[in-house]
């Protein structure tokens, strides 16, 4: 019995058209396999429920980060600033118990003032606990060195005292979210600080500053004339630079800095007190804060990436990594910025630093269509070589009559 609205032929198929469906399956295939990659990121998004508003990490190419490099305890940075909250939910699993306090002079660098907390949950915000925020190296060793006081203030020896410490307790980078712009805060840089920068470059420890907050083309003076030091300016969300950064040609590379949400002490300190007028304050917990002091700590981190995966870089090759795979944003500013290089190599780019090549800015959107349209173009092959195969099967009619079915 023959079944309705079906063909049956007497002639036996040909030996390439009985297994047309089965070609088909094959090109369907493999274009969910190259498909997969792409899924498997969606379906792996950290469960941070703030991750959502951390605007920088979706920039910089984070997850391009957490996929290539997973730094472990081996690796420590040190944030010499005003301490962190040695309590937080989001930071504890990786903070080092052993830090001190440059301004007490004892072993508990607790946060009194909020900037070092902020500065440490860039860095080291633990990644996928259902809990706050994403860090950017979520599985680095903190280790919290203060030299800045309750009120935001630290003597140029305290800092000293501070580099030598993280050098002496083995930390292979070093944050300075601090400083004094030459001129305007200070007559001249400090020897006793560019004297410990100094042992601590030459012993191979990556050293990043921030560039500071003075809306001037001056440089920070405590970098003084190591050259080495990576010195960070800060962009917006729209890839210009911020308006509050300072800029000029010792500038290395640049980081977001506006608007950067991160944890903030747990309990009351200067920047969450009501010694601050109600709009001045900040949340406990997690709040945003602005500065080229949060754009330090994200290239703080992407050197630690990187020493993750090469253990044996010193100073000179972490640092032409991260310039050389930046993101070329001149483009976003009038043309001298370029000809005097005010913005250093451009704004850091991870997936690209581990690419190993530099590349111009391309718009998320455009990206995430030119990889559709790839996907469509190998898919759409794999279906013409398929169908081509049954055209060459069906000598009965010229190409170019239409289907009959």
């Amino acid at each position: 019995m023959t079944l309705p609205f079906t063909r049956m032929s007497s002639k036996p198929c040909h030996p390439l058209l009985r297994h047309r469906q089965l070609n088909y399956a094959i090109a369907t295939l493999l274009v969910i396999a190259l498909c997969l990659p792409a899924i498997a990121i969606a379906q792996d998004k950290p469960n941070d429920p703030l991750l959502p508003e951390q605007w920088a990490l979706r920039r910089i190419g984070a997850e391009c980060g957490w996929r290539r490099a997973q730094p472990t305890a081996a690796i420590t940075i040190a944030v010499l600033d005003s301490g962190v909250d040695l309590t937080h939910p989001d930071l504890v699993a990786h903070l080092r118990r052993d830090g001190f306090d440059f301004i007490d002079n004892d072993d508990d660098p607790s946060d009194e003032h909020g900037h070092g907390t902020h500065v440490t949950g860039i860095i080291a915000a633990q990644l996928n606990n259902n809990e706050g925020i994403a860090g950017l190296t979520p599985n680095i060793q903190i280790l919290p060195v203060r030299v800045m006081d309750a009120e935001g203030f630290g003597s140029d020896q305290a800092i000293a005292q501070g580099i030598d410490f993280a050098l002496a307790r083995g930390a292979r980078v070093i944050n300075l979210s601090l400083g004094a712009t030459l001129i305007l805060a200070t007559r001249e840089s400090s020897p006793q600080v560019s004297r410990a920068l100094r042992r601590a470059l030459d012993a191979g420890v990556i050293v990043v500053a921030a560039a500071g907050n003075d809306f001037v083309p001056l440089p920070n003076a405590l970098v003084a004339d190591n050259d080495d030091v990576i010195v960070v300016a800060a962009s917006n969300q729209k890839d210009t630079k911020a308006t509050f950064t300072n800029t000029g040609p010792w500038i290395d590379v640049v980081a977001p800095g506006e608007r950067i949400l991160s944890t903030m002490p747990t309990y009351p300190v200067f920047l969450t007190s009501d010694r601050l007028l109600p709009e001045e304050r900040f949340r406990p917990y997690y709040d945003y804060m602005s500065g080229t002091s949060q754009a330090a700590p994200h290239v703080a981190a992407l050197a630690a990436m990187l020493l993750a995966v090469h253990p044996d870089w010193g100073v000179a090759e972490v640092t032409a990594a991260i310039k050389y795979g930046a993101a070329d944003i001149y483009e976003r500013h009038p043309s001298f910025y370029r000809r005097l290089q005010l913005l250093g190599a451009g704004r850091i780019d991870i997936c690209q630093t581990f690419a190993g090549r530099r590349r111009s800015e391309w718009p998320t959107g455009w990206m995430i269509i030119g990889s559709a349209l790839a996907v469509s173009a190998i898919g759409g092959g794999i279906v013409w070589m398929v169908r081509r195969r049954e055209r060459v099967a069906k000598l009965d009619r010229p190409p170019w009559m239409p289907r009959r079915y």
